[in-house]
């Protein structure tokens, strides 16, 4: 489950929606009663008003989110999700959905150091940097970058 995976987030809370309900309304713009919704249960659709009509623009399954591009770029809701069924979502509150974030950054930094790391340790580096090396390597030979292995310059 999504909820338990989101233990340590005070700001979340277990939202039950009838079929058909809405969740979130394009065109609101009321910050304060933004959330990020993570599907737990159910179904929900996404739609966006066109030319008069509501054009279906996605199917929602359990792990999806939803209605974080408003969170992100401070504008109004840029689609209606309705719940098709009955849904269960994970909903963060603004500060639950930036902390959130912060700690997927820093996730991404501490994996992007290992990477740096990794490559500064390779068997693969030579004078020319390891990046060079590397993609030199992963063009010439993509066997050896699996293996971790370097075909010596002038051929194997």
């Amino acid at each position: 489950m999504v909820i338990s995976s989101l233990g340590g987030f005070r700001a979340t809370v277990l939202r039950a929606t009838p079929a058909g309900d809405t969740i979130i309304k394009e065109g609101d713009d009321d910050r304060s009663l933004f959330k990020f919704y993570i599907v737990e249960e159910g179904e929900a659709r996404a739609y966006v008003h066109e030319d008069g009509e509501d054009v279906l623009m996605s199917h929602l399954h359990p792990g999806d989110h939803f209605g974080e591009k408003a969170l992100v770029e401070k504008t109004p809701r840029t689609a209606t999700v309705k719940a098709h069924g009955p849904l269960k979502c994970a909903a963060l509150s603004i500060a639950g959905f930036e902390r959130l974030m912060r700690g997927i950054v820093a996730y991404l930094v501490s994996q992007s150091l290992i990477l740096v790391s990794a490559f500064h340790g390779s068997s693969l580096t030579t004078k020319q940097g390891p990046c060079e090396d590397i993609l030199t390597t992963a063009y010439n030979n993509p066997a050896d970058v699996k293996t971790g292995r370097q075909t010596p310059r002038g051929g194997a």
